[in-house]
């Protein structure tokens, strides 16, 4: 359950009320992470205009303006929470990137991943489940503020605990989940009778994969 609020995948399908609350929240992170965003765009190409000049800058302040960027989301936000925007920012990427369909394609690019690979994908998958489930505990804290004050301080170091780890372990996952993804593309198109011969190009690649693995769609009614 805390998992699911984590990541927010499906917040468009709450109720009417919470789902206003959620939207508007969306709505202030895409503010915020569009005016980084371009901030960070003006300085990458202020940095490719020197680099093409042959004059010397300085990349901090277009570090540091991605860092800010990815301090919201590091791509355009659609959920409500860091943790659920950054699995959201690897879909986007393998889409844009790959035309790759992730969310058809996991469960077959999983059967193709070494037995190393697959304890390492299940320890980063494992570690996002328990960081989320210890919110958990600071939620089964806050009753005991009717007898025992000292509960408050021990369930705000719980959550910001709890915080901290989900945010660091929804990124191993989806960095997990983005590498298992662009490594095997090729191998999963020799698989299924794709020719990869001629060198085609990534993009069309994952967009025959894709293509192959979601089916074809039910006969018009």
């Amino acid at each position: 359950m805390l998992e699911r609020v984590a990541l927010a995948a499906q917040w468009r399908r709450l109720p009417a009320r919470p789902r206003r609350w959620v939207a508007r929240r969306v709505d202030d992170r895409r503010e915020e992470w569009k005016s980084e965003a371009r901030e960070w765009h003006r300085l990458r190409q202020a940095a490719a205009a020197a680099a093409a000049a042959r004059q010397p800058h300085d990349p901090t302040p277009r570090l540091r303006a991605l860092r800010s960027m990815h301090d919201i989301a590091q791509e355009y936000p659609d959920r409500p929470t860091w943790s659920g925007d950054r699995l959201n920012a690897t879909a986007v990427r393998l889409e844009r990137d790959l035309g790759l369909d992730i969310a058809v394609c996991w469960p077959y690019l999983w059967l193709l991943v070494s037995d190393g690979e697959r304890t390492q994908l299940t320890t980063a998958r494992d570690d996002l489940t328990r960081a989320t489930a210890l919110g958990g505990w600071a939620l089964l804290y806050l009753p005991l503020l009717v007898w025992w004050w000292p509960a408050l301080p021990l369930a705000a170091g719980i959550a910001v605990t709890a915080r901290r780890r989900t945010r660091a372990a929804s990124d191993a996952w989806a960095r997990a989940l983005e590498a298992t993804c662009r490594l095997h593309l090729r191998e999963a198109a020799d698989r299924l009778g794709i020719d990869t011969t001629a060198a085609a190009p990534p993009y069309a690649l994952g967009q025959e994969i894709t293509r192959l693995l979601e089916g074809s769609p039910p006969p018009a009614p």
